[in-house]
């Protein structure tokens, strides 16, 4: 009887001993979400750039450039089209009593050699700022996104880079319809029967103004100004990576 029962005890031991011993160890299941290490590796650049985070962020940008854009092409506008000169040159009595006397229209030359000058300085700026905001795009991207360097270079250079073509194209169009050719002086009655130095130092110095600074009459070449967005979206988008690079590796630690 209690050999029978030692017996039955070593049978279910080696049985027991024999199912351990066919178990396997189960593989490390990934949390729910979390992508394998594969997956992280073998992401591409289309990817990255179509995911929703990298949407998100490229939807938010270029709004922001695009908004100044606006604010900087509808300011030269709004200024052309209800403004005046600020500046008016600096003459002698004599040179300002002969173009008072002699010409009628001489506000309207100095209007429009301001807006001359103001729209062609908004479109020969709006490149150094999308310079500008594309750093600041990089700093942002690379302190608030917590992805990969690598998502974080790619997030930055396409959201700075399609930003900085939008504002650049959006100044441009909007600066350039302001600049137009400086009015030819209208003499007013009698004028041209004046005689004597007053007159010929007036006259001289009407049409002194605009052949000294910019007459205008220019057409907008839009093939021109497309390529310089491109151009100056390429090398901002350069600029936001490497900005989320220095921010990444050099940032001080709080």
């Amino acid at each position: 009887m209690m050999s029978d029962r030692g017996g039955n005890q070593q049978n279910r031991n080696a049985q027991g001993g024999q199912t351990g011993g066919n178990q396997q160890p189960r593989p490390q299941q990934q949390p729910p979400g979390q992508p394998t290490g594969q997956a992280r590796g073998g992401q591409g650049v289309g990817d990255i750039a179509t995911s929703p985070t990298t949407k998100s962020y490229l939807k938010f940008f270029t709004g922001i450039y695009a908004v100044v854009g606006l604010a900087v092409g509808l300011s030269v506008v709004l200024i052309g089209v209800a403004g005046g000169s600020p500046l008016e040159p600096d003459l002698s009595g004599t040179v300002q009593n002969a173009l008072d006397q002699n010409v009628n229209n001489v506000d309207a030359i100095l209007q429009q050699m301001q807006m001359n000058r103001l729209g062609a300085t908004a479109i020969n700026a709006a490149p150094l700022l999308a310079a500008v905001l594309g750093v600041i795009t990089g700093g942002y991207v690379g302190s608030r996104l917590g992805g990969s360097d690598r998502e974080a270079y790619i997030t930055a250079g396409l959201s700075a880079g399609v930003g900085s073509v939008v504002l650049v194209a959006i100044t441009g169009f909007l600066a350039s319809t302001q600049i137009n050719p400086v009015p030819q002086p209208e003499l007013a009655e009698g004028a041209t029967g004046t005689t004597g130095a007053q007159a010929d130092l007036g006259m001289g110095a009407v049409e002194g103004i605009p052949s000294a600074i910019l007459i205008g009459g220019t057409d907008l070449a839009a093939g021109d100004l497309l390529i310089n967005s491109v151009l100056v979206g390429v090398a901002v988008a350069v600029f936001a990576a490497a900005t989320v690079y220095v921010v990444r590796n050099f940032s001080p630690e709080a």
